[in-house]
């Protein structure tokens, strides 16, 4: 369905709530979290983690859950930077598959040289960062070249943990049929 944002008062209460509380770390989280705001308006990602760590100042730690490769903002970059001391220096990108010709199929938005470049902008920004991911292997066709692809995109990135997840056959969807 459609992107659902929660009023930012409402999130900004409950992380309030839950600091209150004793509640050291705070994960953001949700169904394409980068897009947050887009449905309100007036507000992005990056706005909403400002207001957080200024309106919430006992808040020990910020992190992002899972965040897709085009929705990390400049914008978003700014604000990591400019509060790294309440934000955790780790990023939780999906990459799905190393292979052009596998993310192709899986109707990917992206390349690898776009996950490349954007990855190396985030390591060139934020010396030591933690970037974990998610691999889907064996996805509908997928060749012996194109999953060693895959390791040699792994090898390249560094990752500092995956979760691989073995394809499983989805009843109704494209790959299916």
């Amino acid at each position: 369905g459609p992107i659902k944002s929660r009023n930012p008062e409402s999130v900004i209460h409950e992380v309030s709530t839950l600091v209150n509380n004793g509640v050291k770390e705070i994960i953001l989280s949700g169904i394409n979290t980068g897009t947050y705001g887009k449905d309100l308006g007036n507000i992005t990602l990056a706005k909403l983690i400002e207001r957080i760590i200024i309106e919430v100042p006992n808040l020990y730690r910020l992190r992002l859950s899972s965040i897709e490769l085009m929705e990390i903002s400049d914008e978003l970059l700014d604000v990591i930077s400019k509060y790294s001391k309440k934000i955790a220096n780790h990023l939780h990108i999906p990459l799905q598959s190393g292979s052009n010709g596998v993310l192709k199929r899986m109707e990917r938005k992206y390349s690898m040289n776009e996950y490349f470049g954007r990855i190396d902008v985030i390591k060139n920004r934020f010396k030591d960062i933690a970037i974990t991911t998610d691999c889907l292997a064996g996805f509908v066709g997928e060749t012996e070249e194109e999953f060693a692809e895959t390791c040699e995109s792994f090898r390249k990135i560094g990752f500092a943990e995956a979760h691989i997840f073995p394809y499983s056959i989805r009843p109704n969807t494209k790959a299916f049929n």
